[in-house]
């Protein structure tokens, strides 16, 4: 199964390089948000869900058998975070 990285902020995908290294696997992938390692596409606004809608699409562009799988969604009550 394929191990999908993807960094905080304001760090690069280079954070993984070490840890890439020690698993010693080639089906690894790793991901930059827009604006963090990856240019802003166009009209981006770097909000919460259009970094929520980015990650999907890669993960969706990335991985085609994921179509199936659950995404995390924000505005699903039952994958909100708890307050």
């Amino acid at each position: 199964m394929t191990v999908v990285l993807v960094h905080g902020n304001p760090e690069t995908d280079v954070v993984w390089e070490p840890l890439i290294g020690a698993l010693g696997r080639d089906d690894i992938v790793t991901l930059s948000p827009p604006g963090f390692g990856a240019p802003l596409p166009e009209g981006f606004g770097a909000t919460y869900d259009e970094y929520v809608s980015w990650l999907a699409a890669e993960l969706e562009r990335r991985q085609p058998w994921r179509r199936h799988a659950p995404v995390f969604d924000p505005t699903e009550p039952s994958m909100a975070p708890s307050s």
